[in-house]
């Protein structure tokens, strides 16, 4: 029988819910819930019951992407739960521009259930880890970003993921920032810069790429498309996982769309392998 929306109730997460969210979790999700930050997380009740929980993060700004990530204990699923909870907080998401969903691990039912809800899927992500290995490669031209590579640098990683998404048959939706946008942009990139590289040829930017805040793995990479089949993503992608490695992760990871082959083969050859997939939609408010 299906729940009634006056039947559910959202309330703070708190240190004494752990130990029933441990418990109640498979642990490929429970492992997802201790990534998140605690204070974004609430708890799903059905009268004095927990029936799971949900992380929602809300951007300032529509250039970052809002999340969703809903967990319903196993013996309430396909009650309607989840569709409830959803349908509280995405008007938030809509209101600056945020239309993204991701499905983790990918399923059938989770994409029955993201296309019930409106979204139209674009994608499947893959997971990929790495084997730990110091990769060989040409290190020669990749150097840290300076400050004066802004916007040069960020421009390359816009315009060739766009370009990708394109190859792959993925809509691509252009958007000029606004100058408050630009500028948090910029900060952004100061903030990280630390972690962010590029590949000169001849004076020139060719390549773009970061590692995630904590040191864990790629999270972006772009290489000037006129310089494809060069061995110039090799050599980038190469570099990223080896500077991770050097700074103490032992399994650096990235994300990866499962369309892109040829980013794939890259990722491959290095030493990454597939850990898990997860289902990408889209839809505007």
């Amino acid at each position: 029988m299906a729940i009634t929306e006056r039947q559910i109730s959202i309330r703070a997460y708190s240190d004494s819910d752990e130990p029933s969210i441990r418990l109640a979790s498979e642990e490929q999700y429970y492992d997802k819930f201790s990534e998140f930050s605690k204070a974004d997380i609430q708890i799903i009740m059905l009268g004095e019951r927990i029936v799971g929980w949900f992380y929602c993060f809300v951007p300032d700004n529509s250039i970052y992407h809002g999340q969703i990530f809903i967990f319903v204990f196993p013996e309430y699923r396909r009650k309607g739960i989840g569709a409830l909870v959803y349908h509280r907080a995405v008007k938030r998401f809509l209101s600056v521009g945020c239309g993204w969903w991701t499905s983790y691990p990918a399923s059938q039912p989770a994409d029955l259930f993201v296309g019930a809800l409106g979204f139209g899927r674009l994608s499947t992500n893959i997971y990929l880890e790495h084997d730990g290995r110091i990769y060989p490669c040409c290190e020669n031209g990749i150097r840290m970003c300076r400050v004066d590579d802004y916007p040069a640098a960020l421009d390359i990683w816009t315009r060739e993921y766009a370009a990708m998404h394109a190859r792959i048959g993925m809509s691509v939706f252009e958007r000029k920032l606004s100058d408050a946008e630009r500028r948090e942009e910029y900060n952004d990139f100061l903030n990280n810069i630390r972690n962010s590289f590029v590949l000169e040829r001849d004076g020139a930017l060719i390549g773009f790429g970061s590692l995630f805040g904590d040191n864990s793995g790629i999270g972006a990479l772009a290489v000037d498309g006129r310089y494809v089949g060069q061995g110039c993503g090799t050599r980038l992608a190469a570099f990223l996982t080896n500077e991770c490695i050097r700074r103490g992760c032992s399994v650096p990871c990235l994300y990866c769309e499962s369309e892109n082959k040829n980013a794939l083969h890259i990722y491959r050859k290095i030493g990454y392998r597939e850990v898990s997939r997860e289902t990408t939609a889209m839809k505007f408010g």
